[in-house]
Order: structure tokens, then C-alpha cells, then sequence
């Protein structure tokens, strides 16, 4: 709102701010110009946000899209894939003047090199016509001494895990934690979600997978392991059943 009050507050055309802004319009577009005339380019290419993607309502900021507007010159957003997270980001391509037919080409030719768009989670492939079955399947993770078993619900239209975990072989003072566990591929094991807390053999809940812990299930990367004073007790991979539909980052 206040970036449309400002903008309405300007006046009219041929005021002497509206042709002060135009004149540091004209000499900013004849410097990127002079640029690409120098570099021998057609365009040039930046991100289209430094930040990821902040939720609806919420205010966005990192955004590199202002050359376009401060001098003059088209540009064109294209999708350009997705974050760790699975948000989605993009590429913008900035022209010379009047070159809009031909950021558009360039645009398709940079989407026919591979897919840069994917259905949202909880829109995963039909079966018969309706939703996929919400998955259920169990873990067991034998230590030396103590046991973690779950027991787990995944709703791939709803990209959630509900989760009924509980503890045996350990004193209840002696349990730190049921977590869960992602192996990247970089070989380390990162907590993604704690399942139940402190001096606690018995817990449920739900959890929300992002769209990297989705595809980690779906590959055998999420391991259940019990924590207990000072050492891992006892892990073991969650493992999906045959079958089961996951809808994939591309």
C-alpha cells in the first residue's frame, strides 16, 4: 500500500519531479545499454529473489527485479527450479529495448532444457480416479539394551506424518529423546523432527514433511532413533510400503 501511495503522490507529467525521475530513467537505460553493447550480450540474467519464498500475507523481500522498472528495459521472470525445501525460485532475464520477442524465445529455449515445474504436494497422482491411500507401516529399533518401536500413518495429499512411538529396555530417566533423522547425501545424519522429549517412553503426534524430507522417506534416508544419555540406543530406517505413491521434486 504505502509503494502505491508514493506512487500516487507524484503528480502530474509534466511536473518537474516526474521529469527529474525521467531523466535518471533515460541515463541508467543508456548505461545498461553501453554495458551489454561492451559484453557483446543479449541479456543479462540474475535471480529473481535472494531470499526464499515467505508465506502468503507475509511481506517478500530480496527482491533484484527493480532494473527493469528504473530503466525502462523489459525483462521476463522464468521458473528456474526449487530450493532445498522444495519452494519454488526463478530467474529473470533483462533485454534491450523493444527485445521482447526475444526474451521470450530465450525464456522457451531455457524451459525445453528440463522440467522447472511440478504439481504441489497434495496434488500427487490419482489412483482410481481419488486420493492415494494414506500409507501405514512400523519400525523397530533394537539397541544393545533398549527398543524404540513406531508406528506410522503418511498422507501424501496432505504431506503429513502422524506417529505413535514408544520406549522399552531403558528407565524413563535415562531416555533423552525419539527423533527423526534425515541422511543426506553428504553423509551426515541432521534431526528433522523430535517425536517426544525428555524422561518420555510413550508419545503421538503429527509432523509436517517438507518436500526434501518427502523424497528422503521415499528413498530410505529417514532413520527413527532413540537417544539416551550420552549415546544412541537404537535406530532404524523408516521404510515405505511397495507401492506406496510420493509425490517427487524434479
Amino acid at each position: 500500500e504505502a509503494h502505491f501511495r508514493l506512487a500516487d503522490s507524484v503528480g502530474v507529467r509534466d511536473g518537474p519531479a516526474y521529469q527529474r525521475a525521467s531523466a535518471k530513467q533515460h541515463t541508467a537505460r543508456d548505461a545498461i545499454v553501453s554495458l551489454m553493447d561492451s559484453l557483446r550480450i543479449d541479456v543479462l540474467v540474475y535471480p529473481t529473489m535472494r531470499r526464499n519464498p515467505v508465506l502468503a500475507g507475509d511481506p517478500q523481500l530480496g527482491s533484484t527485479c527493480a532494473l527493469s522498472a528504473q530503466t525502462g528495459l523489459p525483462a521476463l521472470t522464468v521458473p528456474a527450479g526449487f530450493t532445498r525445501e522444495g519452494l519454488p525460485v526463478g530467474i529473470e532475464l533483462l533485454g534491450r529495448p523493444f527485445s521482447d520477442v526475444r526474451l521470450v524465445s530465450l525464456a522457451y529455449a531455457f524451459e525445453q532444457l528440463g522440467p522447472r515445474r511440478r504439481a504441489p504436494f497434495s496434488t500427487p497422482a490419482l489412483v482410481n480416479g481419488g486420493a492415494p491411500t494414506p500409507a501405514r507401516f512400523s519400525v523397530l529399533a533394537r539397541g544393545t539394551s533398549a527398543t524404540a518401536r513406531g508406528r506410522f500413518v503418511f498422507d501424501p495429499s496432505r504431506s503429513t506424518l502422524h506417529f505413535d512411538v514408544s520406549v522399552t529396555g531403558v528407565p524413563d530417566s535415562r531416555v533423552q529423546a525419539v527423533v527423526l533423522r534425515r541422511r543426506d547425501s553428504d553423509g551426515r545424519a541432521r534431526v528433522v523432527h523430535r517425536l517426544s522429549g525428555p524422561e518420555l517412553s510413550m508419545a503421538s503426534g503429527t509432523v509436517t514433511l517438507t518436500a526434501i524430507d518427502r523424497d528422503a522417506l521415499s528413498r530410505g534416508q529417514i532413520v527413527l532413533t532413540l537417544v539416551a544419555t550420552d549415546t544412541v540406543a537404537a535406530e532404524a530406517t523408516l521404510a515405505m510400503p511397495a507401492g506406496t505413491r510420493m509425490p517427487m521434486r524434479r
